[in-house]
């Protein structure tokens, strides 16, 4: 191998990596800033701008593992991963129906806080994943409103993961759906016991 081969490499990697950071800090107005850019993309059918939020929004398998317990990544991953790149355009194309001004509400919570079976502001769903989050990330929920009614749309769970916003979509469509417990009919005694 020639000499300063494998370092041109090298700081090829890391320029891509530096590349997918994000420019929108892994804050409460950073997610504010960054879906209301990406909402003005829509809206303005810019269809390579999009594409930049796009790219970061989507989740990858690295990423989806850094929100979940080990257990509930194996369980969910390839329920979850797959479907989201089409499920971003979708969600584009709902974004591109608001008309400025927007408003831009941004609400987030620990992994760990759902473990007190409360939403915090959060689709209710939020609590079934209490257990399969990680404890320590930050998720958010972020609802973009248009103006004079034109809609709203609501982007939940994103989290800042591998330093980027992340969409991992919403999760618990892929838990299995539990039948209610039905219990027994409550009868008297047969007419073979008696009262003691």
């Amino acid at each position: 191998v020639p000499i300063g081969e494998n370092e041109e490499e090298e700081q090829r990697a890391i320029m891509a990596a530096v590349r997918d950071l994000s420019q929108y800090p892994a804050t409460a107005d950073g997610a504010r800033a960054f879906v209301t850019e990406m909402t003005r993309a829509s809206i303005a059918r810019d269809r390579e701008r999009f594409e930049r939020f796009e790219h970061e929004l989507k989740v990858d398998n690295d990423r989806f593992e850094m929100a979940f317990t080990f257990e509930a990544s194996r369980q969910l991953r390839e329920r979850v991963v797959p479907g989201l790149e089409g499920r971003i355009r979708e969600l584009g194309a709902r974004l591109a129906t608001l008309r400025e001004p927007l408003t831009v509400h941004v609400v987030s919570a620990l992994g760990g806080d759902f473990s007190d079976g409360q939403p915090h502001g959060f689709a209710p769903d939020m609590v079934r994943l209490r257990g399969m989050l990680m404890p320590a990330v930050r998720f958010y929920r972020v609802e973009v409103t248009g103006a004079d009614a034109s809609g709203r749309v609501v982007i939940e769970p994103m989290a800042w993961l591998g330093g980027r916003w992340t969409w991992v979509g919403e999760v618990w469509t892929a838990l299995p759906v539990t039948p209610p417990v039905v219990a027994p009919p409550v009868t008297g005694p047969s007419r073979g016991t008696r009262a003691q």
